[in-house]
């Protein structure tokens, strides 16, 4: 077999030395930038005589030629490209291209499938191989792996959980393909069933206190924690980044408006009530001036009770008009 990998995120790291101990390993390629990802791959490449590729959105065509070329390929792994490849190109490889996306195809497809699924509050996300053909996330599914969500699954806590999962099937993967080849069972996409979610918007990112329950707004702050650096709440105008809330066991009776500050004390931080009258406390909250604890911003902000979190108007109409395209 002739594996060549091309990589942006780093589960698959961990198969490169054992394809390198049988021959295996043919070709490197990673999107090109400063990171500890593609200096470590240049190393490896380095190291063992590998060919390497440096991609970018405007050399992508002539370098993925000459590279496919050069290195002749059986299949070629990919893991989290931004780029879309031509299909005559992805015809070249014996087997093909095939892509580790994070997300359950076709009803996830798109660059952030681990936020939305969080975000939606669905019980199972996942991972899916497919063969990638000229679309995105289109291609026909070798492999289809459901996770389970839990309670406490963050953006971060979620990906890691699904990349700790990525290299075995990855060896999986090419077992299969050097006993089946082209003979390789795949499944095809149903083309009316698949939905396509793009990259959470900062409009995405707002928490609506006059809209969404207290278990949305906690899957939106989980979704968005860390990538996005949090759900967006608006104090007095200004924008600050919701990492953690937690459900606090309401009054018996209380006539709140959403979005309104219940509590400040320190010892109780700062408690805002939700759409469906429920309370969440702001357990961490990150602002220009640093990250705090939910029990620090009474005293840091002069915050008070009686205080409403609201979108300015500035951002309504933007929301709006998202809402209505929904």
């Amino acid at each position: 077999m002739r594996i060549a990998i091309l990589l942006n995120h780093w589960p698959l790291l961990s198969i490169l030395e054992p394809l390198i101990e049988k021959g295996w390993l043919v070709g490197l390629a990673t999107e090109e930038g400063k990171n500890e990802l593609v200096t470590g791959v240049k190393l490896v490449s380095q190291q063992y005589y590998i060919p390497y590729v440096g991609l970018t959105k405007n050399n992508l065509i002539t370098s993925l030629s000459q590279w496919l070329a050069q290195t002749k390929p059986d299949v070629v792994l990919v893991s989290t490209l931004a780029y879309k490849i031509p299909a005559d190109l992805l015809e070249i490889p014996t087997y093909g291209f095939f892509n580790f996306h994070y997300g359950l195809l076709p009803s996830y497809r798109g660059p952030d499938t681990i936020f939305w699924p969080i975000r939606n509050q669905e019980p199972w996300g996942g991972f899916t191989i497919h063969k990638m053909d000229a679309d995105w996330d289109t291609g026909a599914i070798a492999h289809l792996q459901p996770v389970p969500i839990e309670r406490e699954d963050t953006h971060g806590l979620y990906l890691n959980k699904l990349a700790q999962m990525l290299p075995q099937a990855a060896i999986e993967l090419i077992d299969k393909l050097s006993v089946q080849g082209k003979d390789l069972p795949l499944v095809a996409q149903e083309p009316n069933m698949g939905h396509y979610w793009h990259r959470p918007s900062f409009e995405d990112l707002c928490i609506r206190w006059c809209e969404q329950s207290a278990r949305e707004i906690q899957a939106l702050v989980r979704a968005s924690n860390p990538k996005y650096g949090g759900a967006i709440a608006f104090l007095r105008g200004v924008p600050l980044q919701v990492l953690q809330v937690s459900l606090v066991e309401p009054p018996t009776h209380h006539s709140l408006q959403p979005g309104e500050i219940v509590v400040t004390s320190s010892e109780e931080s700062i408690v805002v009530c939700s759409q469906d009258g429920s309370l969440l406390r702001l357990d961490a909250v990150q602002t220009p001036e640093g990250l705090f604890t939910g029990d620090k911003l009474p005293t840091i902000f002069g915050v008070q009770t009686g205080e409403v979190l609201s979108i300015p108007e500035r951002f309504q109409e933007t929301l709006q008009k998202q809402t209505s395209e929904v």
